[in-house]
């Protein structure tokens, strides 16, 4: 008798464990800015303590110009799914690191091109408050160019500058 009380003890102090350790998990969700032009709303969501999926979508360019007579449309779009893990380098600052697809589309008044790659994120978090994060990251990446002035080249894009982002981003449990 005292085997099954201990038992269900075990049971029951084992779903209250359970039950604190989901409550932790956190959601995010920021603005990212980038250093060139265009800007990213990103979410992530924790799935392990320092562990994080994270999607972003952003527009890089979109405009409307008159040359000459001539209508011109820009779009410009941008979107990443991804994995970052956290590393804690002193108090409240964190080294980020992971891995991300991307992809993107670009129009244009004389045709439109795409582009697909990964790349591998670089950067440092701050927690302001509780609830409130800053960060800095790079993503140098790989990638496919394909499209009406492309002849579905590989580029290689590992200059800092070029994907430099700032964020801002609001932490909730769930």
């Amino acid at each position: 008798m005292k085997t099954k009380i201990t038992f269900l003890a075990l049971i029951v102090l084992a779903m209250f464990q359970a039950q604190n350790a989901k409550a932790q998990i956190s959601r995010e969700i920021g603005v990212r800015i980038l250093a060139s032009q265009g800007s990213d709303v990103i979410f992530k969501n924790e799935k392990r303590p320092n562990r994080f999926k994270r999607f972003r979508a952003g527009l890089s360019n979109l405009c409307y110009n008159q040359f000459g007579g001539s209508d011109q449309f820009v779009f410009s779009a941008e979107a990443g799914f991804g994995w970052e893990k956290r590393k804690e380098v002193k108090e409240n600052l964190e080294f980020v690191t992971g891995w991300e697809l991307r992809a993107g589309l670009a129009s244009f008044d004389s045709g439109s091109s795409g582009l697909v790659g990964i790349g591998f994120i670089l950067g440092f978090q701050y927690r302001i408050t509780d609830n409130l994060l800053a960060g800095v990251e790079t993503i140098p990446n790989i990638g496919t160019n394909f499209g009406d002035r492309f002849d579905s080249s590989i580029s290689i894009n590992a200059g800092v500058n070029s994907t430099a982002a700032f964020s801002i981003i609001y932490r909730f449990q769930q």
